[in-house]
């Protein structure tokens, strides 16, 4: 809880030239999901093109999931 001197504390370092951090509330965990699941996500499907790339590369015999992906 911020009191008068801790107000005029921020007000002096804020004038002073400093940067006050301002904090925020956190993101819920419904956010944090989906975030993680679209990152997941695509570091499931860079690991697949990769591979595809690979493949593509030694020459192998390309197969369905290989079609589907590259």
């Amino acid at each position: 809880m911020p009191t008068d001197a801790a107000d005029n504390e921020i007000t002096t370092l804020a004038n002073s030239g400093y940067e006050v951090l301002e904090e925020r509330q956190s993101e819920g965990l419904l956010y944090r999901f989906f975030v993680t699941l679209i990152n997941s996500t695509g570091l499931i499907f860079g690991a697949a093109y990769t591979y595809v790339q690979d493949q593509k590369q030694k020459g192998n015999k390309r197969g369905f999931f290989v079609m589907v992906i590259g």
